[in-house]
């Protein structure tokens, strides 16, 4: 190589890094040691001046050193060059380079360009933690960026989240919970979408993968992880702010068969309400298998309820137009026979398992179940529901009352005073609202008569319930202990 093919050489580095993104330059500037290449490319100039002034002090070159001499000058450039590739691609982030990475995240924010943002967090999904500071690793999670990625069907933010020292590290987490889970409900599809798909359908031939299906178990899945960053506080709160703005009191007090849809592409899997439900009882039925001791935040069901309960309209035109599905003739109907069933079907999960009396998360579902239908009777005067609706789902709880007797009756020894635990709280969760909210002895009576007395435990235990509820004249007599 001659000093002429050097000079071009170092005109097209400059010229390339003037015309590089401002982004691009700062990623340079962070990975590749600048002095190393200066002193390379310095050291083949060094030899090729050399070879011109040798001449010049009337010395001559051995016939292999002035070869040596060229490739040398030739070679030390490509080194650098190659070095300086090898050094961007690894693209190993380090403590000391927190400052410049700082800078590189708010020019990706401002300049709106992610790509190498999400190429260098890809290389150090497993150190980002322990080599950036508080206020950097906040800066990963700009809603901005949370946007763009879930957008592109990246869920780099909630894998980067669910690193425990990570999230010991920050400041300020729930706002970082907030910015993750409300794109997440937002978007078209996400991990939160594909668990929910998996398990109650919506969407026909979608299936979750298994990235997703990691990423779900470790955080939204994991009941120490959801409660660590309150993962249900922005879904109940979005689910609760749009019912409030009033978007949906039109929509989802008419027909919509598509919204209760099994088949083809169901739109609630874009209804926040629905999402931040399911996501929460899926959340729940894990706490519930590994025993969990806390209460998980089960009151979430009675503000999704009462909320959707207070925009719901009964429309006698629609409740009972023959077209409509008799079971959920509304999409707000439908969520809160949903919500309804799944405070039955998390009590069941916490009865059978194993041998014990309510846990504290079967405890307050007792009573946010028994909350929840207590709101029928200070609104009795309401046009919310049909009567039909109220008569039929507490009656699904007195129901449910009855055949814990049922339970308790065939039981013997420690399981027999476990489930009789079961039966007293039930019970006593009735009469407490009853008197709470004023005298509802027409409603529960109703209620009463319109259960299947072709039930068994129906048959035998009504009266027994009509007595402890004091439905009839002499109910003391009908009691059992």
């Amino acid at each position: 190589m001659s000093l002429d093919g050097l000079l071009t050489v170092i005109g097209i580095i400059i010229a390339i890094y003037a015309l590089a993104q401002p982004i691009q330059r700062l990623s340079v500037h962070i990975f590749v040691p600048i002095w190393l290449i200066i002193l390379l490319i310095g050291s083949s100039a060094i030899i090729l001046i050399w070879r011109y002034a040798i001449p010049t002090l009337h010395y001559k070159f051995l016939p292999w050193s002035d070869l040596a001499s060229m490739i040398c000058a030739f070679f030390l450039p490509v080194i650098g060059a190659i070095i300086a590739v090898i050094f961007w691609y690894i693209a190993k982030l380090k403590p000391r380079k927190d400052g410049k990475f700082r800078e590189l995240i708010l020019t990706c924010l401002y300049e709106d360009k992610f790509s190498e943002l999400m190429r260098i967090l890809d290389k150090n999904k497993e150190s980002v933690a322990s080599v950036l500071k508080p206020e950097t690793l906040e800066l990963l999670f700009e809603r901005k960026f949370v946007r763009h990625m879930v957008s592109a069907r990246n869920w780099i933010h909630l894998d980067l989240f669910s690193n425990r020292e990570l999230i010991k590290k920050l400041t300020d987490r729930f706002r970082i919970t907030n910015n993750i889970m409300r794109e997440f409900v937002t978007a078209y599809t996400s991990p939160l979408h594909s668990a929910i798909v998996s398990k109650y359908g919506g969407r026909e031939h979608a299936r979750i993968t298994e990235e997703e299906g990691k990423l779900v178990d470790k955080t939204l899945q994991e009941p120490e992880w959801y409660m660590s960053v309150r993962a249900d506080y922005p879904l109940i709160v979005f689910a609760v702010e749009e019912l409030a703005s009033g978007k949906f009191d039109i929509s989802y007090n008419q027909k919509n068969e598509n919204y209760s849809a099994r088949q083809g592409e169901s739109t609630r899997l874009s209804c926040p309400v629905y999402l931040a439900l399911k996501t929460h009882v899926l959340m729940l039925e894990k706490a519930i298998e590994i025993e969990g001791e806390d209460d998980y935040y089960v009151s979430d069901f009675f503000d999704l309820f009462r909320n959707v309960y207070e925009h719901s309209e009964y429309d006698k035109n629609v409740w009972e137009n023959i077209d409509a599905r008799l079971e959920s003739p509304t999409p707000f109907v439908y969520l809160m026979r949903e919500i309804l069933y799944d405070f039955e079907n998390l009590c069941n999960e916490d009865f059978n398992q194993g041998k014990r009396p309510p846990s504290q998360i079967g405890s307050i579902l007792i009573t946010m179940w028994s909350l929840s239908l207590s709101i029928f009777t200070h609104t009795y005067k309401k046009c919310k529901v049909s009567d039909k609706f109220k008569f039929e789902y507490i009656g699904e709880y007195l129901s449910y009352a009855m055949k814990m007797m049922e339970r308790y009756e065939e039981a013997t020894g420690e399981r027999k005073k476990n489930i009789k635990l079961w039966r007293d709280q039930l019970v006593k969760e009735v009469k407490s609202h009853r008197i709470g909210f004023g005298d509802n002895r027409e409603m529960l009576t109703q209620s009463m008569d319109k259960l299947d007395i072709g039930k068994r435990h129906i048959f035998i235990y009504r009266e027994w319930l009509r007595g402890e509820l004091g439905l009839t004249i002499e109910a003391s007599g009908s009691q059992r202990s």
